[in-house]
């Protein structure tokens, strides 16, 4: 590869998330930015698949025989955050830095990735390689993802964009949400009958306090658990029957979501239900091939306490990109220089890179 060649490569990043930060405006069609990556696709040569707003194309020559490799790039179409001073759709280059929604968060992360498979796929590699931009604003294009996953090849590697100032994540926290009723009996308070849930709640929270799991993760520490809401409605004079409690908890990588929902359970006096959108914890093993050359080239791993769509992949995975991170508040903005540096390190990890085969 050329001087010249990366070159042309950075500068067509910089100008395709331009054109994604003004794709991402309200008044675009919430299509919008999987119809640019489809052209943008189609333009640089590859045959395109798409199911509703997931695109992604397979390098050319796909062997069956070689091992598969994910670069998966997830793009968030939700709202831009309080504290902007510029329009948020309108990129703009100030001092070095672009500016734009969602330009550090996964902009950056997603056209990195994807100059490091133009210039990868145009040469020979020990594996084949899939590029996916996955855009999503809610859980039916989760499940989209999932439908998309479905139908590729058997995968042997993944790796998903995010900002991690090109550190990568060897694991990230599991999420789960548990819809807790604790039960007491309907009454009147004038004649001072009936049990009050409310009141029933207090040990449950006293216990809650309290609860740790033992086994800590390396990179992740210990299981977090917290009641975030409370609820209990009765009509005036009525002594409530129930108090719904919310448990959020974030998993470590040494327990699945089902054991740890089975020792609050036998911890907790509450009937309790798993909530839609839970996702495991994630982990790959520290003598990957990737993350060998990871640390050879100077790159600290560490546990992300975010969620990605690392979680929805079943293969080992890492989490790596540029940018900041922690939530940028606000005039959101990545350096010019970071996407020219992580294109390079994508290129440095993955050229050549030696992965397991299908038949090993």
């Amino acid at each position: 590869m050329t001087d010249d060649r990366k070159d042309e490569i950075y500068y067509a990043s910089i100008e395709l998330l331009q054109r994604q930060v003004r794709a991402l405006a309200p008044q675009c069609e919430k299509h919008a930015v999987a119809d640019l990556w489809e052209s943008q696709l189609q333009h640089d040569g590859y045959e395109t698949h798409r199911e509703g707003n997931q695109v992604w194309a397979v390098s050319t020559a796909y062997d069956e025989s070689l091992p598969t490799l994910l670069l998966e790039a997830g793009i968030d179409m939700a709202l831009p955050a309080e504290g902007w001073s510029r329009d948020p759709y309108e990129p703009v280059e100030d001092e070095c830095c672009l500016y734009g929604m969602g330009i550090n968060r996964f902009g950056a992360s997603a056209v990195s990735l994807w100059a490091a498979f133009r210039l990868l796929s145009g040469t020979p590699q020990p594996y084949n390689m899939i590029f996916l931009v996955s855009c999503k604003d809610h859980d039916a294009d989760v499940e989209e993802l999932d439908l998309v996953l479905q139908r590729l090849p058997k995968l042997d590697f993944a790796v998903v964009g995010q900002p991690t100032d090109m550190r990568p994540a060897v694991s990230e926290r599991g999420r789960m949400k548990l819809d807790c009723i604790v039960r007491g009996k309907a009454g009147s308070l004038a004649k001072g009958d009936g049990v009050n849930a409310i009141y029933k709640v207090i040990p449950v929270l006293t216990v809650l306090q309290d609860f740790h799991l033992e086994r800590l993760s390396v990179t992740l520490g210990e299981v977090k658990v917290a009641a975030t809401c409370i609820e209990a409605v009765a009509n005036d004079g009525a002594i409530p029957d129930s108090c719904r409690v919310v448990l959020e908890v974030r998993a470590n990588d040494c327990y699945t979501n089902d054991e740890i929902r089975t020792l609050l359970q036998e911890a907790l006096s509450c009937e309790m239900t798993q909530m839609p959108g839970a996702a495991e914890a994630s982990h790959i093993d520290m003598q990957h091939p990737f993350v060998r050359r990871a640390e050879l080239l100077g790159c600290e791993s560490f546990g992300a306490s975010t969620t990605s769509d690392r979680a929805y992949i079943d293969c080992p995975s890492v989490g790596i990109g540029p940018g900041e991170p922690e939530p940028v508040a606000g005039d959101e903005y990545i350096r010019l220089a970071d996407v020219r540096e992580a294109i390079e390190m994508f290129v440095n990890l993955l050229d050549d890179l030696q992965l397991s085969s299908p038949e090993e």
